[in-house]
């Protein structure tokens, strides 16, 4: 609980005060925040201690998310409510990259589905192909399986309702059996059944007291849709938002005609792109619709990181080259640099299909600035100077000549490997030399070949025992 009280009575542990501000905020076992003469202190149990979100991408980039597989990112996510969403954008991507039609664009989404136009020639009922590919999305086609597997995980009401709604009569009152017998909610279940049983005896007065009294959710919709069409509460079964999205669509598909379809699959995706929510993936798809969807959902979480490593996947060249998408991918490709995570920069921009050019310096290791490699001022025996601090780049400490990348071929007579020549430091003296004779040097040596440091630059335990 915040409380206020006079800033002389509390004793502040490092009270920051900007000189432009009235506000001071301190942290010791509580969080202090100073406005003015007043402090607000806030009891530390009331802070969330979640993990920040610059802190989650970095753990994330780390571990390569974006770069694996959707279903290896979706593993790299916690079942935490914050990220339950995005681990449902990777399944999702992974049920529509093995769901893949032709007669659809890779990773559609609902909405672009139902708006696709049958192609020529076409003899089939095209409805019914979008129909079926619309289940597949979103798990209702080989329905069966599904109940089976959600009656297996306890998951007996949503399982009954899918179904119900795809006819399995028969198979809803066994799973409601079942669940009767394996939870304590006997009474429940077993009154859901015998008013299953019994539906078609019931007014609708009967029928409407009956729901008013079914909390669940799946429950409800299961016994609505066994009334007539012109039951009221048709409405609720899919704008009820504790059923899941998957489930509703396709429940909309079951009651709707065509263009009510539409108008409510349009309802559902404003309302999810508004409100930043990744499950709405479903009904967007990876094309110019998802780019409202990340753009509100960064706004509300900051995770930029999501955003760029998923929608790289689109195949929709007007939604890469939208202005939005550009600045995700480069404020990303920013973070992985700040972080020093070259390997996943190296893999982001390979998955992106723009692979830097390799670069590689020589960096003075006096002021740390890069060698110039096009203005450069030569020495006698080849060597170069640091365009900044004006000292020569280093020498090999056994052959004595400057280390540059392009070596003098009298150095290494009859060597074709270039790797020979390349040039490596040792990080405990910082003394260095060429690949070829340090490898020559600490064959039988191993200290430093500079005469006047003693560092082991190369000692194993089984050194001493190679040589003698």
């Amino acid at each position: 609980m915040a409380t206020f009280t006079d800033l002389n009575t509390l004793k502040l542990v490092d009270l920051v005060v900007a000189d432009y501000s009235p506000i001071g905020i301190s942290f010791n076992e509580n969080l202090n925040i100073a406005l003015n003469d007043k402090v607000c202190t806030v009891q530390s149990q009331e802070i969330d201690d979640e993990i920040d979100i610059g802190e989650k991408m970095r753990q994330r980039a780390k571990n390569s998310y974006g770069i694996k597989s959707f279903k290896e990112n979706a593993n790299l996510l916690s079942d935490n409510k914050s990220e339950l969403e995005i681990k449902f954008l990777w399944k999702w991507l992974e049920i529509s990259k093995a769901n893949e039609h032709t007669y659809f664009e890779k990773f559609s989404g609902v909405k672009s589905i139902l708006a696709t136009q049958p192609p020529e020639n076409l003899t089939d009922d095209f409805n019914k192909i979008k129909r079926e590919y619309i289940f597949k999305l979103c798990g209702w086609f080989n329905w069966s399986e599904t109940v089976t597997k959600l009656e297996s995980q306890g998951e007996y009401e949503r399982a009954a309702c899918i179904a119900m709604f795809n006819n399995g009569f028969e198979r809803a009152i066994e799973i409601l059996k079942n669940a009767s017998k394996q939870t304590n909610s006997n009474e429940y279940l077993a009154l859901t059944l015998s008013l299953m049983i019994n539906r078609k005896g019931l007014s609708n007065k009967e029928s409407v007291r009956v729901l008013d009294k079914i909390s669940n959710p799946y429950l409800k919709a299961l016994f609505a849709y066994q009334n007539d069409s012109d039951y009221n509460y048709y409405y609720s079964i899919y704008n009820d938002q504790s059923i899941k999205l998957q489930d509703r669509v396709c429940m909309a598909m079951s009651i709707l005609s065509n263009e009510k379809l539409d108008q409510c699959i349009k309802t559902f995706t404003n309302n999810f792109v508004r409100d930043g929510n990744l499950h709405g993936i479903l009904l967007t798809g990876l094309n110019v619709d998802c780019i409202d969807l990340f753009r509100f959902y960064i706004n509300r979480t900051s995770d930029v990181q999501t955003a760029a490593v998923a929608i790289i996947n689109s195949n929709c060249a007007q939604t890469l080259a939208n202005k939005y998408v550009n600045v995700w991918i480069e404020s990303y490709k920013n973070l992985l640099d700040a972080w020093m995570l070259w390997e996943q920069r190296a893999h982001f921009d390979i998955k992106i299909g723009m692979p830097q050019d390799p670069k590689v310096f020589v960096r003075c290791l006096s002021c740390g600035n890069n060698f110039s490699t096009r203005i450069r001022r030569q020495f006698p025996n080849n060597g170069m100077t640091c365009q900044q601090c004006q000292r020569p780049s280093l020498r090999c400490s056994v052959c004595q000549l400057y280390m540059t990348v392009d070596p003098p071929k009298s150095a290494f007579l009859g060597i074709t490997n270039k790797m020979t020549y390349w040039f490596l430091f040792c990080q405990k003296c910082s003394h260095g030399g060429h690949l070829g004779h340090l490898e020559s040097w600490f064959r039988t040596n191993p200290e430093c070949p500079v005469m006047s440091c003693n560092c082991q630059c190369y000692v194993t335990e089984d050194f001493y025992e190679e040589i003698f």
